[in-house]
């Protein structure tokens, strides 16, 4: 996998799901949507927030 720099990811303890923050400049929705036409599952961070934040974070499934 390649990351780019700034890149964070929660160190999980169990579960079958990876939590990435990425840098500020990347959009979580575009990013999903140019995911799913690769045939990619990811899921945008603003879906876990009610007040719609996480917009740079992803969750690989």
């Amino acid at each position: 996998m390649h990351f780019p720099a700034g890149t964070r990811m929660a160190v999980p303890e169990g579960g079958y799901f990876l939590w990435i923050e990425l840098p500020n400049t990347v959009d979580a929705i575009e990013l999903h949507t140019l995911a799913r036409e690769r045939r990619i599952s990811l899921s945008p961070g603003p879906l876990f927030s009610a007040a719609r934040r996480f917009r740079n974070c992803v969750r690989l499934n």
